[in-house]
């Protein structure tokens, strides 16, 4: 699990943190107590908000909201910010501490709101994104098989776009990338009820709109576009030479791009040792899954 420095897993209850000092430590060991058990209550806050986010697998959404409410509450809660800023302070600190402190400052910042009816409408969002994501869970998602007489197949979006990028039949690359194109019109109603929460949130808190609130996050992303776009449009342009304008339809690029890389790949590293080749690789830099439970979402 993520933590706001570093990683780890705790099981224990949670509060606001204040800065508690005893006078067997010095300042600097002090500080210490304040970024652990910072830390330790937002593993256990993440840790839960990310064990409940697969129980919407099976549709159990309110105690998703539930815990991303908690887990937000904790990172928005004043206390903290100002536990944090009073260890800042004191003198003796290690230059890795200063560090810690300054992040843990910064986080806390982004999450904190004071306008009641925002954070009502926050928590709202929670629930509103949780059963979004439980209904789209439940989709029934695939494609009609060309080659079966429009047989429906039930496949995941990450089987689909698995497909259109290996599959050698146009037909059904083109038939898998329709299926990928109901999960829009399936979502779009909750989706402009969550995009109306989100404006009234923003402009409740003096912003224009969420892009407003978001600009900085939005602004290095638009750049990042701008930039890239000529790139983008050149590789098009190589695309449709080498291979004929028909490489530039959506359910082509992928398989056109692949060309023959994937199939040459394949004795190599086959798709049925991925998770073995996955373990290894984290085994070789020594990062144990000794007891661990994995969930897959292929």
């Amino acid at each position: 699990m993520r933590s706001i420095v570093r990683q780890g897993a705790c099981n224990r209850p949670c509060r606001p943190i204040a800065p508690t000092f005893n006078r067997g430590r010095t300042m600097a060991a002090t500080a210490q107590v304040v970024i652990d058990k910072l830390n330790d209550s937002y593993e256990e806050f993440h840790k839960a908000f990310e064990d409940q986010f697969w129980a919407t697998k099976t549709g159990n959404t309110e105690e998703l909201a539930k815990n991303k409410t908690a887990y937000e509450n904790f990172l928005g809660n004043p206390e903290n910010l100002e536990a944090v800023k009073k260890a800042s302070q004191e003198p003796g600190l290690s230059e890795e501490q200063k560090k810690v402190l300054s992040i843990m400052e910064r986080t806390f910042k982004t999450y904190i709101i004071e306008d009641p009816m925002a954070k009502d409408l926050k928590e709202k969002l929670n629930t509103l994104e949780a059963e979004l994501s439980a209904a789209r869970n439940d989709m029934a998602l695939g494609y009609s098989d060309p080659t079966a007489g429009g047989e429906f197949k039930k496949a995941s979006s990450v089987q689909l776009r698995n497909t259109m990028r290996v599959e050698p039949d146009e037909a059904i690359r083109k038939a898998c990338y329709e299926g990928v194109c109901t999960i829009g019109p399936f979502v779009a109603e909750r989706f402009l009820g969550i995009v109306k929460a989100r404006n009234k949130m923003a402009k409740g808190l003096g912003f224009e709109d969420f892009y407003d609130l978001k600009k900085v996050l939005f602004g290095v992303l638009d750049d990042l576009e701008t930039k890239t776009r000529p790139i983008m449009e050149d590789a098009r342009k190589a695309l449709a030479q080498s291979k004929g304008e028909a490489a530039l339809e959506p359910w082509n690029i992928s398989f056109t791009l692949a060309g023959d890389t994937e199939k040459a790949m394949d004795p190599y590293f086959p798709f049925e040792d991925a998770v073995d080749v996955w373990a290894r690789t984290f085994a070789a830099l020594s990062i144990k899954y000794n007891g661990a439970t994995m969930t897959l979402d292929l």
